[in-house]
């Protein structure tokens, strides 16, 4: 990718964090915001905010430029010093930073970036520093080679800097950096540890910047960002917080330096004893380090490919970036586990880590499909062997039970813990609004996944024991309508019997939609679309039965929405049905049908629970 190949146009404001992430490892480098806003991120919710130095010399000055990747800081050796320790050190630092000038932040207008999907490059001046991030199908485990598991699921992306000083009247010095955030560990060479085969730094065991020897033309550690520099020509020393290479490029010449930015952590989530897919092909971030590197070439044409993916659709240049933005996000939060030996597919809720949120999983079906269907059978027969459980029903404010059927959870746990079986981390029992169950829309979830995966992949096999094919789904489905047959409008009517005295929530935040249900506005088109796919599969597999009643529910929904158009076709969303008015969780609960012990249960997790609805959701 040449600096002159335009991407996608960012307008003026190039100035955002996006995710530079590996397939099916969790990790992200974040990059883009001005000051201390990015780093290595391993299995974080939110930028690491670590200072990230990437500069070059001026042509004959002992002074550098770099991108503004970086925030001041104390100098760490401060906190060793018995004179200068008190409150007046840092403001000290901060001029003896401004008095010196050796690295100074590129001007904001001085920089252009060109964003891709799998490609995002800054330019200033000289410096163009670019990060590669290849994407393509995961293979599928079970039919895979093992090489070919090992060059897609490796746990790196990769960094280019050139720089060009074809110009320049003397050798001038580029630098790549970062700065010790972790509290247990320090920054450490890779060549004390290779060999020599490998230049570059690590954070722990866990993360690192490498480079291959046979590359570089010389490389300087030094303490702190500013104090060795200046080629004083003194030997490198331990640093208190902060290490970089430095690359020296003759005048008269254009150099390109190549890095892999590398992650590393074996095992994790709890409950299951998981650790990652990765982990097979790879004994250590050293390993991860050299191969990086010796596939360079390979990955940098399958980032170009990965690009093309999205540079060549016909797509308006908004939603260029929000697609490439959507696909850099979705891999940050993607992790391909063994567990018994088998894999096992999570993608991640972003900030929130809920693993393989349903309602998320159905967003991204059709790109799955597209890349690697083999994961959307992953999560749907975890869902089905682990994560589904069955219920009664009932409606609103009755306590009259009545047959109710299959479904799923929300999720399958948060931040690398799995939960109990049947159970998700976010719902929870007799409370309204966020944080009830969510089952009609889990069961819908679960039909419109497993019908497309079917009707993309052809897999019948797959189909036969499934609840879809059952008929089981359509049964749910039903129940939660109406009881009565005659009265069924094609839309949810009853709650689910793991609410408790609760309320069915959308996955809405309260008041975004003023007087809407959970009826009225997520479960009209899906409940839909959901009845429409179920009606050709039986009907592709000669259920005639099954196949008519899943056709008449969606007609009457329809009916029941259609019903609710004014004049001039505009839509007035208040196809409810009438039900008892809410009263509060406490008064409901007593008037329910549970004992006197449960009764009072419950009334203390709903005042638990009003204390919880002040928090952040996280």
């Amino acid at each position: 990718m040449s600096v002159e190949q335009e991407v996608i146009n960012l307008g003026k404001n190039i100035f955002f964090n996006a995710h530079h992430s590996p397939m099916g490892c969790s990790p992200v480098f974040t990059l883009g915001y001005p000051g201390q806003s990015g780093g290595f991120d391993l299995e974080l919710g939110s930028p690491p905010n670590q200072n990230i130095y990437i500069g070059l010399q001026d042509d004959g000055q002992e002074r550098y430029r770099a991108f503004p990747f970086f925030g001041e800081g104390l100098d760490e050796r401060d906190r060793y010093t018995t004179d200068e320790s008190d409150s007046g050190s840092s403001e000290r630092h901060s001029v003896q930073q401004e008095e010196s000038g050796l690295i100074i932040p590129y001007n904001r207008d001085e920089i252009v970036r060109r964003f891709g999907a799998a490609i995002d490059e800054w330019q200033a001046g000289d410096l163009t520093f670019r990060l590669i991030s290849p994407f393509e199908g995961v293979p599928d485990p079970e039919t895979a080679t093992e090489e070919q598991l090992r060059f897609a699921l490796m746990p790196a992306v990769l960094a280019e800097i050139t720089v060009d000083n074809t110009r320049g009247t003397s050798t001038r010095k580029a630098f790549f950096g970062l700065q010790n955030n972790d509290p247990v560990s320090a920054i450490r060479r890779l060549e004390d540890v290779t060999g020599g085969r490998i230049c570059g730094i690590g954070q722990g065991r866990h993360t690192a910047i490498a480079r291959a020897i046979r590359d570089y033309q010389r490389r300087i550690f030094y303490d702190g960002i500013d104090s060795q520099a200046k080629g004083s020509g003194k030997p490198p020393v331990w640093p208190w917080s902060g290490r970089a290479v430095l690359m020296d490029t003759p005048a008269g010449e254009k150099a390109t330096y190549r890095f892999g930015l590398c992650f590393y952590r074996p095992v994790r989530h709890n409950r299951n004893r998981c650790s990652y897919y990765y982990s097979r092909y790879f004994a250590n971030i050293e390993e991860v380090a050299e191969y990086a590197l010796a596939q360079f070439n390979r990955k940098l044409e399958v980032a170009r490919q990965a690009d093309a993916l999205v540079n060549d659709a016909k797509l308006s240049e908004d939603q260029k970036f929000i697609v490439a933005h959507a696909i850099r996000s979705y891999y940050g939060s993607t992790e391909l586990l063994e567990h018994d030996g088998k894999p096992l597919w999570i993608v991640n809720e972003g900030e929130y880590r809920m693993m393989n949120t349903f309602d998320l999983l159905v967003d991204q079906l059709f790109y799955e499909l597209k890349m690697n269907p083999w994961t959307v059978k992953n999560e749907l027969d975890l869902y089905t062997s682990r994560y589904s459980y069955r219920d009664t029903v009932d409606f609103p404010g009755d306590a009259t039970e009545y047959p109710g059927g299959i479904s799923f959870t929300h999720d399958m746990g948060v931040a690398n813990s799995f939960s109990l079986p049947g159970y998700s981390s976010y719902e929870l029992h007799a409370i309204d609004d966020c944080f009830s169950h969510m089952t009609h829309e889990q069961l819908v979830n679960w039909v419109l996944s497993a019908t497309v995966y079917v009707h993309q992949t052809n897999d019948r096999e797959w189909l036969e024991p499934q609840p879809a094919d059952s008929g089981a789904s359509l049964d749910s489905m039903v129940n939660r309508d109406h009881p009565d047959p005659s009265q069924r409008t094609g839309m949810m009517g009853l709650d689910s019997s793991r609410t408790m005295g609760g309320r069915k929530s959308p996955p809405i935040q309260p008041g975004r939609l003023v007087g809407a249900s959970a009826e009225q506005h997520l479960f009209a088109g899906k409940s839909w679309a959901a009845y429409v796919a179920m009606e050709k599969l039986f009907r592709d597999n000669g259920r005639k039965s099954a196949a008519a009643l899943a056709g008449r529910q969606p007609e009457l929904g329809a009916g029941t929405i259609t019903s609710h158009l004014l004049p001039g076709g505009i839509f007035q969303p208040s196809f409810r049905r009438t039900m008892t008015p809410r009263s509060s969780l406490r008064s409901r609960v007593l008037s329910s049908r549970y004992t006197p012990d449960a009764k009072k249960r419950w009334i203390q997790t709903a005042d638990s629970v009003h204390i919880l609805r002040r928090c952040p959701r996280i």
